[in-house]
């Protein structure tokens, strides 16, 4: 007999009603702190299906499952019973399942494999046959179980560590990109312009007027034979001064030095984001500069 038969017989369905125990030998029911009772919610939950396929159910076969324990409780009886029902406080009506009720909701239920488990045994039980002995399992097999669970234990271990190492690496380069000096032009074209050559990269800064361009324009060299460049060469000129600043490298030579470095944070990315407008290639590969850190 196929175990939808139940589904289809009131009758087979009545025969089988108070064997409450199958559900045990299946998957024993969790009930609410009362001891007894079953929520709407909990019995879709131990079927696996949404909370509507229940009130469905309900719906077609209220009759049959009246007389199977199923009621509603309202009024002081709800009041009285709220703290173990986990009803909510504007609830005004409340459905009880006992495990008969659950137990007909299995007879019933088509698309729930635990409710077709749950029916299979019902009639292997009616044809006489005894539920599968439950064999103990060898030493073999529980060393194996332990090893198994060794091992995945450890590998949690493991992607904890690495979700670990990633996060730390992840706040160390946003305390870079937000809370540092900022990196120099060489750096910011090697991160976000290295498809671009180096020369015509700074040829554009200069030609663009964000960098001030005094090559040549200083004193004379006389070892090199050259004019030496300007006082104020590579640095911010009045337009890159948004994306760029002049940052103390020390002193030298007992002379202050600076030099020029992109300003962290958004202006970093707002830079990169005019360069590219305005025709340099950017670095395809990067995604997002800030989190695109290594596996």
């Amino acid at each position: 007999m196929n175990e939808l038969a139940l589904t289809e017989s009131p009758s087979l369905r009545a025969a089988c009603a108070g064997q409450v125990e199958v559900l045990a030998e299946i998957d024993p029911v969790t009930l609410l702190a009362d001891g007894t009772h079953v929520s709407t919610g909990m019995v879709a939950a131990y079927f696996g299906v949404g909370i509507e396929a229940i009130k469905s159910l309900i719906k077609d076969n209220r009759p049959e499952l009246e007389a199977n324990e199923y009621r509603v409780i309202s009024g002081d009886e709800l009041r009285s019973f709220k703290d173990l029902s986990g009803a909510g406080p504007r609830a005004r009506s409340f459905a009880l399942f006992t495990e008969r009720t659950v137990l007909l909701v299995a007879m019933l239920l088509r698309d729930s494999a635990k409710a077709r488990a749950i029916r299979t045994r019902l009639l292997d039980r009616a044809q006489g046959k005894d539920a599968p002995a439950v064999r103990e399992p060898s030493r073999r097999e529980l060393a194996q179980w332990v090893i198994e669970a060794e091992e995945r234990a450890e590998l949690e271990a493991a992607r904890a560590d690495k979700a670990e190492h990633r996060a730390e690496t992840a706040e160390k380069k946003f305390a870079e990109f937000e809370g540092g000096p900022g990196i120099t032009l060489t750096k910011f074209h090697k991160k976000y312009f290295s498809e671009v050559s180096e020369r015509r990269f700074f040829e554009h800064l200069y030609a663009k007027g964000y960098l001030i361009d005094q090559r040549g324009r200083g004193a004379w060299d006389e070892r090199r034979q050259t004019h030496k460049d300007g006082p104020q060469h590579f640095e911010p000129s009045y337009r890159g001064k948004p994306f760029l600043y002049l940052h103390e490298a020390g002193i030298y030579g007992g002379k202050r030095r600076f030099k020029t470095l992109v300003r962290p944070g958004d202006p970093e990315l707002s830079f990169k984001a005019q360069l590219v407008a305005e025709g340099l290639t950017g670095n395809q590969h990067i995604v997002n500069p800030l989190f695109a850190l290594s596996k």
